[in-house]
C-alpha cells in the first residue's frame, strides 16, 4: 500500500490495477485502565483519483461529526449516487452482472429525474415498476425492482436516505414461462458435437443428464467421490449439505472410466479441472456451452435445463413421481412437481376425465328415465 496524501492510500491489485483506499485510525472506546482503543478504518474508493479524493474528504467530515456525537446528514443527488453506486458494485463488490444492475439504476434516474436521494417516494418507485412492465415481461420487471431495493439499501447504509422507498412496492404477479425441453435427437446432436470438440464438457453434460444434479455440483465433483472400480459416484450437495450415491451405468460409466484413465488414475483432484487446476466457474462453463448450442440452433438450451429433463423423463417413463423425487434428492414431492411443470396439463386432463364421467352418468340416468317411462306406459 502506497501513501498518496492525507488519509488516502493507493493499493495495487494482483492484476496490476490501482485502487484508492481510505485509511484512518478512529477512537472506538476505552479500556478499563483509561487508555483509548483505536480501530483502523479502511474503505475502498474505486479507481478514479478525483472521486476518491472527494470521497475521502466526505469520510473525514462524517467521522469528525460522529466523534462530536452528531449524526452526519448529507444531501446527494440521484445522479451522483448512481455514479458512486456503479463504482461500488463494479470495483468493491465485484458483483456478477453489474452491468445490468447499473443499467437499472440509470434507467430509474432517467425516469424520475435528477433529484435528492432522500426525496424519492414510494409512488415514484411504484410508477417506475409499472412503466418497466410496459416494456418487458413481469419476471424481468420484478428483477429490476429487486435491484432497485438493493440500491436504496446501500443508500441507507451510506446515510444518504432515511428509508427504502422501494421496500413496500409489491412485485407484479407473474407465471413462469413453460420450460422447453430438448428432444432425444437434439440431445444426441449436442453430445456428438461436445464429444468431438469439448470432451470435458461432454462428460459434464452426461453427468447432468444421468444424475439430474445441479451444474455447480457437477463442477465440484472430485475423484475421491468417483469409484470407477465399484461403479459408484457420490454427489456432494452444498445447497442442502448432504450427499447422494449413484451407480455408474451406461455412457456415463464409460466416459468416467475413460476420463480416469486419461488423467493417470488419480486418487484425488477435480474431475473437471480448468487449465489452472481449479474448478470451472459457472459463467465460464455457461459461456462455452452457449457457443456450442447456438451453433446447433438451440440458443434456448442452458445447463439447468438438464435437471428438469431428468425429472420429467423419469416421471414420464416410470409413471412414478417418487422415483423422480429420489433422483433429484428432494425432501418433498411437491418440489419435484415444480420441475415437472405439468400443472396445467394435468388439470386439463383431469377436466377431460370428469367431463367423460358426467357424460356417462347423465347418459345412464336418461336411459333409466326412458326405460321407466316406457314401463309405466305399458302398465297403463
Amino acid at each position: 500500500m502506497e501513501h498518496i496524501e492525507g488519509r488516502l492510500w493507493r493499493l495495487r491489485s494482483r492484476r496490476g490495477k490501482w485502487t484508492y483506499v481510505y485509511r484512518r485510525a478512529v477512537a472506538s472506546g476505552f479500556f478499563d485502565n483509561g487508555k483509548t482503543k483505536y480501530r483502523d478504518v479502511r474503505r475502498r474508493l474505486g479507481s478514479n483519483l478525483e472521486r476518491a479524493q472527494e470521497a475521502a474528504r466526505q469520510l473525514d467530515a462524517d467521522l469528525e461529526a460522529q466523534a462530536r456525537g452528531e449524526q452526519p446528514r448529507r444531501e446527494v443527488t440521484l445522479a451522483d449516487f448512481v455514479e458512486r453506486y456503479r463504482v461500488y458494485v463494479k470495483d468493491e463488490r465485484k458483483s456478477k452482472g453489474w452491468e445490468n444492475i447499473v443499467s437499472h439504476a440509470e434507467m430509474f434516474l432517467r425516469q424520475v429525474g435528477n433529484r435528492p436521494v432522500r426525496s424519492v417516494t414510494f409512488r415514484e418507485c411504484e410508477g417506475f415498476l409499472a412503466w418497466r412492465r410496459g416494456h418487458v415481461r413481469p419476471t424481468t420487471a420484478n428483477g429490476t425492482l429487486k435491484d432497485l431495493r438493493r440500491m436504496f439499501n446501500v443508500a441507507i447504509e451510506w446515510n444518504l436516505a432515511d428509508v427504502n422507498p422501494a421496500a413496500r412496492v409489491r412485485p407484479i404477479p407473474a407465471k413462469p414461462l413453460p420450460a422447453k425441453m430438448p428432444t432425444p435427437e437434439e440431445v444426441a446432436r449436442l453430445l456428438a458435437r461436445l464429444e468431438k470438440r469439448r470432451p470435458w464438457l461432454y462428460r459434464m453434460v452426461l453427468a447432468l443428464i444421468a444424475t439430474g444434479c445441479r451444474p455447480g455440483e457437477a463442477m465440484g465433483l472430485a475423484w475421491t467421490d468417483v469409484d470407477c472400480a465399484r461403479g459408484t459416484l457420490i454427489l456432494r450437495r452444498s445447497k442442502v449439505e448432504d450427499s447422494l450415491t449413484f451407480d455408474l451405468r451406461g455412457p456415463l460409466k464409460d466416459a468416467m472410466d475413460r476420463a480416469w484413465q486419461e488423467a493417470g488414475s488419480p486418487a484425488a483432484g477435480l474431475v473437471f479441472p480448468a487449465r489452472d487446476g481449479q474448478a470451472y466457474t459457472r459463467t465460464g462453463v455457461q459461456t462455452v456451452f452457449k457457443r456450442e448450442v447456438v451453433a446447433l440452433g438451440l440458443p434456448w438450451l442452458c445447463l439447468r435445463t438438464f435437471r428438469k429433463l431428468a425429472a420429467r423423463t423419469v416421471a414420464h417413463e416410470t409413471g412414478d413421481i417418487r422415483k423422480a423425487q429420489h433422483l433429484l434428492g428432494h425432501t418433498s414431492y411437491r418440489t419435484t412437481e415444480i420441475y415437472l411443470g405439468r400443472g396445467e396439463q394435468a388439470r386439463a386432463e383431469a377436466v377431460d376425465v370428469m367431463a367423460a364421467y358426467l357424460d356417462r352418468a347423465l347418459g345412464n340416468n336418461s336411459g333409466n328415465n326412458r326405460s321407466s317411462g316406457s314401463t309405466e306406459g305399458s302398465r297403463s
